[in-house]
């Protein structure tokens, strides 16, 4: 499932080029299932495209829904999740308004906890702040 980064390319400023390259080069997810359990060998192929920063994935409690944090588009992606051969469809795009990392399914309220970062666009004159 391919899918365009939500809103624009934040200004990084004097932002060290790594940090540029993170924000404008596009992630995928992967879906990856173990060959033979007596081995390590895995099987991978992708299963969503179009981040901006892919960074934290949980799923609900029958894993019919996939969640995937999108860091650098401050967004929340809902999939479903074909159960079987594992292909995930768009559902939903949650904008969220900051920089979303790592998530997690509550199964008890089936509400999903997020991690928010600071906004990265700022996060150099914060270094400057605070070396």
């Amino acid at each position: 499932m391919v899918r365009p980064p939500v809103g624009d390319v934040p200004n990084l400023g004097e932002a060290p080029h790594f940090l540029r390259s993170m924000v404008t080069r596009p992630t995928k997810v992967f879906y990856c299932e173990k060959i033979d359990v007596n081995t390590t060998e895995m099987s991978c192929k992708v299963a969503a495209t179009g981040f901006r920063g892919a960074n934290g994935i949980t799923a609900n409690t029958d894993m019919s829904e996939v969640y995937i944090a999108d860091t650098f588009s401050n967004s929340i992606n809902v999939y479903t999740r074909n159960s079987a051969d594992n292909t995930l469809h768009l559902l939903q795009t949650l904008n969220i308004g900051h920089s979303i990392d790592n998530l997690k399914f509550d199964h008890e309220t089936k509400s999903i906890i997020a991690g928010s970062m600071y906004s990265f666009a700022k996060s150099s004159k914060l270094d400057k702040l605070y070396p």
